[in-house]
């Protein structure tokens, strides 16, 4: 059941129309501090029930802009084959098969569809051969060099072999 409730600004805008049906638009703009083309505006729709006074809804009942199935079909195809490279490269494709929306207007069908952007998981290019120890030691290497005498500048003490470990 629908009940109708009775607001504040609907009391004073009953009350305006009831003033001025007495006294006049003008009068009744200066009392109730408003301009007259409000005051007309609430005469036209008054009906003497304060209902017909109550804030109606603004909201479109046709939607001329709105995609067509055709257009939302392409898309959700698109996205499928090509979506996966990008918002933008799916646009210059869907243009190429005739889109002619804009860019923004797309990405707002595909948030609403539900369609989610397929991350590529990037190829690494370096090989890593993971070394393993199968003994103690075995992950060390050690690497034994000959280095002549006048190459040495720091005192050796007739040492010329050096291990470096890694």
């Amino acid at each position: 059941m629908n009940k109708v409730i009775i607001t504040k600004e609907m009391l004073f805008r009953q009350r305006l129309c009831e003033y001025a049906k007495k006294k006049g638009v003008i009068k009744a703009a200066r009392k109730y501090q408003t301009n007259r083309m409000f005051v007309y505006r609430q005469l036209k729709k008054w009906d003497g029930t304060v209902k017909s006074l109550s804030l109606r809804s603004r909201r479109p009942k046709t939607f001329p802009n709105k995609h067509t199935e055709e257009e939302l079909h392409l898309i959700s195809i698109m996205y499928l084959e090509h979506g996966l490279y990008g918002n933008a490269e799916l646009y210059v494709r869907l243009k190429e098969c005739g889109y002619n929306r804009s860019f923004g207007s797309m990405c707002k069908q595909i948030r609403a569809k539900g369609l989610k952007s397929v991350k590529r998981k990037k190829k690494s290019y370096t090989k890593y051969n993971n070394i393993t120890g199968q003994y103690i030691g075995d992950k060390v290497q050690i690497d034994i060099k000959y280095v002549p005498q006048e190459c040495i500048m720091f005192p050796s003490y007739g040492k010329n072999i050096i291990r470096l470990q890694l």
